[in-house]
């Protein structure tokens, strides 16, 4: 008779691995991210900075370009310490004519606010997280996105402003915007970053260029910060004996920490 609780095999030391996933954080003004000390050591992240405001001459006559949306970062796999604070920035979208979306961070992680739409008829796209449009008289003015965060403008062709840059692909001609990052960190499918002009995109989309005075639709939306930690669980292959079970079970090594 084995002495293991009557299984023979060899005593097993479980590991931790990488767990299940939890409830998620989200930060639509700035604040600080407190990761658990038994969560896993990466963590599900989502950054969106302020969308760009579309642009237009104030007192009527035409309108400007379309507003980007802001760089955007996505990462499955965001390395944090056990314990570990970090410093979240939260971008507000531009609420001016043409100006830029606010930047963001999550750590060390940044994102650029997007460009803002040509506030003249003729004048460029701005550059930013994602391209704001030239003006609807202009046709090659394209405003460029930040390299992994989004994408430019598209093109304007006289009578009718690009659409701004988003996290999913450039701008369209003439007022389609550029579309979205579809994510599902949250547990339901949710768009953010769309270019302008975007009135469905709740965080990060671009704004409409028009004519007049600044209205809510003209408006980058604010950026977001969303964050998914995991478990940390413990494994092990083989045959375990009942004495094992009951000894990890006991000590806190068997199943999810956290």
């Amino acid at each position: 008779m084995a002495g293991n609780g009557g299984i023979i095999g060899p005593i097993i030391t479980p590991v931790k691995v990488k767990g299940s996933a939890q409830s998620t954080t989200s930060f639509t003004s700035n604040g600080t991210y407190n990761h658990p000390a038994e969560a896993w050591t990466d963590a599900h992240i989502l950054i969106v900075a302020g969308g760009g405001s579309g642009g237009g001459a104030p007192t009527g006559g035409h309108r400007g370009g379309n507003g980007g949306a802001g760089g955007t970062v996505e990462n499955e796999s965001f390395s944090i310490a056990r314990g570990a604070s970090i410093p979240v920035t939260i971008g507000a979208g531009g609420t001016s004519n043409g100006a830029a979306g606010g930047t963001g961070a999550f750590g060390p992680q940044p994102v650029t606010g997007g460009g803002g739409g040509s506030s003249t008829l003729s004048g460029n796209g701005n550059p930013g997280g994602s391209g704001g449009s030239g003006g609807r008289g202009s046709s090659s003015s394209v405003g460029a996105g930040t390299p992994g965060q989004g994408n430019p403008s598209g093109t304007p062709v006289p009578g009718g402003a690009g659409g701004g840059g988003g996290k999913g692909g450039a701008g369209g001609a003439t007022f389609t915007p550029g579309p979205g990052l579809d994510s599902s960190i949250t547990g339901s499918p949710v768009t953010y970053a769309q270019g302008g002009p975007s009135p469905s995109c709740i965080s990060g989309g671009g704004g409409l260029g028009n004519q007049g005075a600044q209205t809510a639709d003209r408006n980058g939306n604010n950026g977001i910060g969303i964050v998914k930690p995991f478990a940390t669980a413990y494994a092990a292959s083989g045959v375990w004996s009942m004495n094992d079970v009951y000894d990890n079970v006991k000590s806190g090594t068997w199943g999810e920490e956290f």
